[in-house]
């Protein structure tokens, strides 16, 4: 005002007052912001003073608990108990206790113990009361066995929710107990904070106790070991079909498990259109190409791994793979011819009666086609050569045979353009039942 005016310089504001008249009373009044770096838990002091020509100098103080910045996690779990192949509820609930200060920077983190497997889809989130019906998916990154959220801002006062469920896998003994711990890390004007919760689930016996699982992984054996380790490429995308009639689609890790299965002999096939460019690993319960034979037992998990090896490193020698899908079984064999050229020769038998039989072979990259497959062709004859065999009896085998060149692509790597990198790539089979 034009009353007092006030002046600021190194942290200490000045006022200069004009005569104060007997019975008058002057109110001045300031408004400071903690700082971010404040400790928490310490006590504030700010001490005035009034200094004048007629009197002593007056003091003043006033304190002020410092309340530190904090954020708050709370974790439950719905069901308390749950059994093998059961769904438990995760609920993480946070909630900003500030009255001015927003939480940024938030991200959630869950790593689900082994026991549990994440139910894709599930995850929502809410802005409110979990109880309420208004959600928004919110589907979290997946590291291994951790997920994670990034989460919007929270303003002051306001709670949110994250909601998401597991599924309880083979393995699990009765009366074990399983502690699903979270981590929440935000920040608040600059400084940074965590907050955890853990929810504890307890395993009781159910009907899918005595249930058998089949699980495994698909990879590409490099090292040709024989069995998984570090340098093997796992592969995503392999559809795998069990006699039962289910399915499942590998995933990132080249991990497959079919669970609630009952206990006993079972069939496991790869579907070959989702196959690699590569010869499957011959194994003990391998019973044909691409078919296992396995054993389900009561309340443990069988694992059959679906393993490659990677075509020969050389061209020098003669490639052959093996595919078998249902009552066709389909033989190719590549057999060097000198300067770059390859004779591939295509061999097909059936069982049974089949309707409009086709087989589909692709070019390997940098070749062409040489000699043309002796038997009528229709379709582009690269990249690929589609053979139509129509329909054949049961018994059915033929024989058809062409020819292929590398051709080295010089803007290529010469990983992929040597005349020694294999070349030998997976036909599709196609037909339909009588």
């Amino acid at each position: 005002t034009t009353f007092a005016t006030a002046i600021y310089s190194d942290r200490t504001v000045t006022w200069s007052l004009a005569e104060v008249p007997a019975g008058m009373t002057v109110t001045l009044e300031l408004i400071a912001t903690v700082r971010a770096d404040a400790p928490a838990g310490a006590t504030l002091s700010n001490r005035g003073r009034l200094t004048s020509d007629l009197l002593d100098t007056p003091t003043a103080e006033v304190t002020h608990p410092l309340r530190g910045f904090e954020l708050r996690l709370e974790k439950t779990a719905s069901p308390a108990e749950i059994g093998v192949g059961e769904v438990v509820t995760y609920t993480l609930q946070t909630l900003n206790p500030s009255e001015i200060a927003p939480l940024t920077n938030l991200v959630l983190r869950d790593p689900l113990p082994e026991a549990l497997r994440y139910v894709p889809g599930s995850s929502l989130l809410f802005t409110a009361d979990p109880d309420e019906p208004d959600a928004t998916p919110l589907e979290p990154q997946i590291s291994g066995d951790t997920l994670s959220w990034e989460l919007p801002d929270l303003g002051p006062g306001k709670m949110l929710s994250v909601q998401f469920r597991a599924t309880l896998l083979p393995g699990s003994s009765s009366a074990q107990v399983i502690t699903n711990r979270a981590t929440l890390s935000g920040s608040s004007r600059g400084v940074a904070a965590e907050a955890e919760d853990a929810a504890v689930t307890a395993v009781v016996a159910n009907v899918f106790s005595e249930r058998a699982t089949l699980a495994g992984t698909a990879f590409v054996d490099e090292n040709r070991n024989g069995v998984l380790d570090g340098g093997d490429t796992l592969i995503e995308g392999l559809r795998l079909y069990l006699s039962n009639g289910q399915s499942f689609v590998t995933d990132s890790r080249g991990r497959y498990t079919f669970v609630n299965l009952t206990p006993g002999s079972a069939a496991l096939r790869v579907d070959a259109t989702t196959q690699p460019p590569f010869a499957l690993q011959e194994s003990v319960t391998q019973v044909g190409a691409g078919f296992w034979r396995v054993r389900l037992l009561s309340g443990l998990i069988t694992r059959q791994d679906v393993a490659f090896v990677p075509p020969d490193v050389s061209s020098a020698v003669t490639q052959t793979l093996k595919l078998g899908d249902g009552p066709v079984t389909l033989g190719k064999t590549l057999n060097p011819l000198g300067e770059g050229r390859f004779e591939v020769t295509l061999t097909l038998g059936t069982t049974d009666a089949l309707r409009g039989l086709s087989v589909t072979d692709t070019l390997p990259p940098g070749s062409s086609l040489g000699t043309a497959p002796q038997n009528p062709v229709t379709g582009a004859l690269a990249p690929d050569l589609t053979l139509n065999l129509g329909d054949v009896p049961a018994g059915f085998e033929t024989r058809v045979t062409y020819t292929v060149r590398r051709n080295p692509d010089p803007a290529a790597t010469p990983a992929s353009t040597s005349a020694d990198t294999p070349i030998t790539t997976v036909p599709t089979l196609r037909w339909e039942e009588p």
